[in-house]
């Protein structure tokens, strides 16, 4: 069943660091309702939050590829509350 889903993700601030990460939403012709990124409190570290509708399956698989990423410092995903 589908539902809404957030990707919370810590990144370092590189270059393409964002275009990889919403590459795992093309590739499964996924639509990304929402995007934010924002700096975090560590200089160089960025906060990215995705927001997405899909199933739990879907995006434990993007959240693993997501993790495997160079520059990626953590990910995780959570169902969002507004349902």
């Amino acid at each position: 069943m589908k539902k809404e889903y957030i990707v919370v993700a810590s990144v370092n601030d590189n270059i393409s660091v964002l275009n990889r990460i919403t590459a795992t939403y093309i590739k499964r012709h996924l639509n990304i309702d929402s995007l934010n990124v924002s700096n975090s409190s560590k200089k160089g570290v960025s906060n990215v939050l995705i927001s997405c509708v899909t199933t739990k399956e879907a995006m434990e698989q993007i959240v693993k590829q997501i993790g495997n990423m160079i520059d990626v410092l953590s990910v995780r995903f959570y169902q969002s509350a507004l349902q």
